[in-house]
């Protein structure tokens, strides 16, 4: 588990970005004890027996029926239920992004602010210009949302359908890395391991490929630590686990002044970073580019851990060093053993 001495340094990393989220189908649970639109979506399709295996008694139900009539009666209930505090707090940061397994509606809601859009991406053939963008959010949801307008982009409602998305879900999912960079960061909540449709085969599969310290889950429990693919990544310091909820984390984390919540990306300077005296400096974004148009400042992410590479991977990487390396310095292949 973290301890309260690295709080300061994740916080300062968040907030240095690139920030994901990804938010598990148990975050309204984990916020106020009661998930209200799945025992909602139980009353209407599944009776009045309990559902103990969360979405996964979603499969089960009468609501594969009548398709259409269903996603719109969820999505429709979604505009109903209350934001929980927790959500609210943890909204209140300019993430670059955030996946979830999530189905509702409600989440996207939350989401928005006065100085932020959501664009929800619920399949794997559109890809965004600016998926890292803070003020045009992007909100992966790898099984799809009840809001979307045709039904590719619905959650599935029986077992076969759930089995066809999976794969849509790989693939959203397997391009985090890539956006997170090396030095960027992953803060997880409301993952529910026993329930999610998410499953830590392919939780593993994702994020096995970062590096040690970018992948923080919080709200962590007994069956986070019992799991095996989940043990063996914190084993290698590849997920840190936090007791504590990801709310109570970015509250303290905005009293001590080391990120700030409810505060546009320009007011909170966000931007790229550099290291000055062995210093991280934020440069604001607008004063990023145009310094580029006359040079080319030196960021972070030429200072990151290297990942293993392949054979092929390498001679890719070597022939666009030789092509870019003619109209600007290409600092960061410097580090690959290219030759």
């Amino acid at each position: 588990m973290a301890t309260h001495s690295h709080n300061q340094e994740l916080a300062e990393r968040i907030k240095r970005g690139p920030s994901y989220l990804f938010i598990g189908q148990s975050w309204m649970k984990k916020s106020t004890g009661h998930d209200l639109f799945l025992s909602q979506a139980q009353k209407k399709f599944g009776g009045q027996d309990e559902w103990q295996s969360g979405y996964k008694n979603l499969l089960k139900s009468s609501a594969n029926l009548n398709p259409r009539e269903s996603i719109a009666w969820l999505h429709d209930r979604c505009n109903f239920i209350p934001l929980p505090e927790q959500i609210e707090t943890i909204s209140d940061f300019a993430w670059n992004g955030v996946a979830t397994s999530a189905i509702d509606e409600v989440l996207t809601r939350a989401l928005r602010r006065p100085w932020r859009e959501v664009q929800r991406i619920t399949t794997k053939s559109y890809q965004p210009t600016d998926p890292r963008s803070r003020v045009k959010l992007h909100l992966w949801s790898l099984f799809g949302n009840v809001g979307w307008n045709d039904s590719e982009g619905w959650p599935p409602l029986d077992q076969f359908q759930f089995v066809a998305r999976k794969a849509t879900a790989t693939v959203l999912a397997d391009s985090f890395p890539d956006l997170i960079t090396p030095i960027g960061v992953l803060c997880i909540e409301g993952y529910e391991i026993s329930t999610d449709w998410f499953s830590t085969e392919a939780f593993y599969q994702a994020f096995s490929t970062l590096n040690p310290g970018q992948v923080h889950l919080f709200s962590a429990t007994e069956e986070h630590q019992k799991d095996s693919l989940l043990a063996a990544l914190v084993i290698e310091e590849k997920v840190i686990l936090h007791k504590e909820p990801l709310a109570h984390f970015l509250a303290e984390a905005s009293e001590q002044g080391w990120l700030q919540l409810g505060q546009t990306p320009a007011e909170a300077s966000f931007g790229q970073s550099i290291r000055v005296n062995g210093q991280s400096v934020s440069v604001p974004d607008s004063l990023f580019r145009q310094i580029q148009t006359t040079g080319r400042l030196i960021t972070e992410l030429a200072f990151a851990p290297l990942k293993p590479q392949t054979r092929d991977a390498r001679y890719v990487e070597f022939r666009t060093f030789l092509y870019q390396s003619s109209y600007r310095p290409e600092w960061e292949a410097y580090l690959f053993p290219l030759q």
